[in-house]
């Protein structure tokens, strides 16, 4: 049971709890650690307050298949109850992630939309809002054009790139060829997000690409969506 007296008010007296305090107490927590989480977010719930949790690179976890099933029906439990919320995160729909036929068989994976939120190439409104987080970063002509050559406004290479200018020019100004100099300094980093990008490309979206490369453009309708969709949704064309 959650403990009614300080450090951790709020069962008695009507005190309110502070997300430290739930912390603590989950901290503390020796045996039977899903029924005290059970327990945090009905208080939660009481206390009008309510939790965010995102699941970012799913795909790891689900590929090895070591979760359980019991695992993902106690996240399932968890999630229906008012005071969480869960977001997922991965490059493939979950359906085509999960390698454990027992997991496979868990009510968990029916909480989610059916239609997930695709994260594709940044609008100049997200360019401008992105850059302007750098708040100690000043971007001169150029810097900008530059950024755009390299990443062509796709989240996770943008970020990567201004992550970095973050660091190395805080407090200063950077130019076009700044940033290529940052850009050609990560390319190790750069290039293993690229070729999980590609590897994520069917085959035939693959060969789409290559025949615009010697074509230098294609006629967009006469294309297949199958196939123009996951290069457009990545940036590569």
């Amino acid at each position: 049971m959650l403990p009614a007296k300080p450090p951790y008010p709020g069962i008695v007296g009507g005190l309110t709890f502070t997300t430290g305090c739930y912390a603590d107490f989950l901290r503390s927590v020796k045996e039977r650690p899903y029924h005290d989480i059970c327990e945090v977010f009905d208080a939660l719930q009481k206390d009008n307050m309510k939790v965010l949790m995102l699941l970012d690179g799913i795909d790891k976890p689900l590929a090895k298949a070591q979760l359980t099933r019991n695992l993902w029906d106690q996240l399932r439990e968890l999630a229906s109850k008012p005071s969480l919320r869960l977001v997922t995160a991965s490059r493939q729909p979950l359906h085509e992630l999960i390698r454990s036929a027992e997991s496979a068989g868990s009510d968990f994976w029916n909480i989610f939309h059916p239609q997930p939120v695709k994260l594709e190439c940044f609008e100049e409104g997200d360019i401008d809002d992105a850059i302007s987080r750098l708040q100690d970063v000043k971007f001169v002509p150029g810097a900008r054009t530059e950024l755009l050559n390299w990443t062509a406004g796709f989240p996770p290479l943008l970020l990567e790139l201004l992550n970095t200018v973050g660091t190395k020019y805080r407090g200063r100004a950077i130019d076009g060829s700044a940033v290529n100099l940052i850009a050609e300094a990560s390319n190790q980093v750069l290039d293993a997000l690229l070729a999980n990008l590609w590897k994520d490309c069917p085959q035939s979206s693959r060969d789409l690409f290559c025949e615009l490369m010697e074509r230098g453009s294609l006629d967009a309708p006469k294309c297949k969506d199958t196939d123009v969709l996951p290069l457009a949704e990545k940036g590569f064309a």
